[in-house]
């Protein structure tokens, strides 16, 4: 069989050139690289330690590769951070600590002595929120108020299982009351000489909650209403929380036109140290001055007015 074959006119055979240089690589091999090991811009891994770790030398460059490598992996002393090891294959704990901004704190105990972080019941805790603070602390007892501008380490009742408030909420019984003209503040008196207030007994410390609702009528009194000292005498003001009172008493309860206009809102108080008397008990009453025969406050015979307490026994 013959088979017949067309070639080109012309046909041109090109002699191969000479050989480039190399790209760079990345090599490997056991110890630390030398210079006659590969060229410039190679990268080369020491196999001297895997499979725990492996160190990386590069790129090379002027024909030298890099004094110190860089160890990879977690499982020697040394090395990138391995997950299973939570933290425990950082080479310098106290420099790393700082590198995250991390105070001595970091590394001290809860406790209540020189060297350690405060605990909740520390003695070192002599002021909070620039109040000053005394007594002793101890398991059960929190830092309370005892006036305006101090406190005191007391035992919270109710065996670490919270504090039990106590109610005192049935009706004052003390009828209408004429508010009869009265140049100074007076104590409001109503039937059988019953006082419009609550004594109740408190410790110091403790924290009342006071919610009054009553009706009144007249326009020419000022309301307001007192905390008793041990000794009978004023202790504070409702109105200003000093021994001196506004002029026209307790705002809210500031004389209104209309018929039988309500009073309510509630009050905090926190019972003073001189506010308990001989028996231990604690009082709140109503005062006050001006008034003429048209002026009345409600609580009873037919319209009851309350004057609630609540006790949140926190005092000692």
């Amino acid at each position: 069989m013959t088979v017949n074959v067309s070639l080109p006119a012309n046909v041109t055979v090109s002699i191969p050139g000479a050989q480039g240089p190399r790209g760079n690589t990345t090599l490997n091999g056991l110890g630390t690289p030398t210079s006659t090991v590969g060229i410039d811009g190679d990268w080369y891994y020491d196999l001297t330690a895997y499979p725990s770790t492996v160190t990386l030398y590069g790129p090379k460059a002027a024909g030298a590769w890099p004094a110190q490598g860089v160890v990879i992996g977690g499982g020697g002393t040394a090395g990138a951070l391995l997950a299973a090891n939570n933290l425990g294959d950082v080479q310098d704990t106290p420099t790393a600590r700082g590198n995250l901004g991390l105070g001595a704190a970091a590394v001290r105990n809860v406790g209540t002595t020189t060297g350690t972080c405060a605990a909740g019941d520390d003695a070192r805790f002599t002021e909070i929120v620039g109040l000053p603070v005394t007594g002793t602390p101890a398991t059960g007892k929190a830092p309370v108020c005892t006036s305006g501008s101090a406190l005191a380490w007391t035992t919270i009742s109710g065996g670490g299982g919270g504090v039990t408030p106590v109610f005192y909420d049935d009706p004052v019984g003390a009828g209408i009351v004429t508010l009869t003209t009265v140049a100074d503040w007076t104590p409001v008196i109503g039937t059988g000489g019953k006082h419009v207030g609550r004594t109740i007994p408190a410790r110091a410390g403790d924290v009342i909650l006071w919610s009054p609702s009553f009706l009144r009528t007249g326009t020419t009194m000022f309301l307001d209403a007192v905390i008793r000292a041990g000794d009978g005498t004023i202790s504070r003001f409702v109105s200003s929380g000093t021994t001196t009172p506004n002029v026209e008493g307790y705002a809210p309860w500031y004389a209104q036109s209309g018929s039988f206009p309500g009073v309510g809102g509630t009050r905090a108080f926190t019972v003073q140290p001189g506010e308990i008397d001989p028996s231990g008990n604690w009082t709140l009453e109503m005062i006050y001055k001006g008034g003429d025969d048209t002026c009345r406050v409600y609580f009873g015979d037919g319209y009851d007015g309350y004057w609630p307490l609540i006790r949140w026994p926190l005092g000692t």
